[in-house]
């Protein structure tokens, strides 16, 4: 089964007795995520993250990017649904 991680922009309205109403104004499917929201999924620190992502998918980190900058400090994107995976493969270890 496949996950992913749709962001909602919703319209509020009071309503006169007190209660309110969310109606969705766009839905934006998220395919990759950054660090401090992997770290608080996964349940690790982010500078844990931040080595899993430069490990690399091909030695047991995750399947993640930056883009090129002057200094190199731009943030990190992880795939979302690897990222999925990848959790269910470390509960599945305990």
């Amino acid at each position: 089964m496949a996950s992913q991680m749709m962001l909602f922009e919703t319209e509020t309205r009071d309503n006169g007795d007190g209660s309110f109403t969310l109606r969705p104004k766009a839905v934006r499917i998220e395919r990759e995520i950054r660090v401090k929201k992997a770290a608080k999924i996964l349940g690790y620190g982010k500078d844990a993250v931040r080595r899993l992502c430069e490990l690399g998918e091909d030695h047991g980190g995750l399947r993640a990017y930056q883009l090129p900058s002057e200094r190199g400090n731009a943030p990190w994107r992880i795939d979302w649904e690897f990222l999925m995976r990848y959790k269910e493969s470390r509960q599945r270890e305990r």
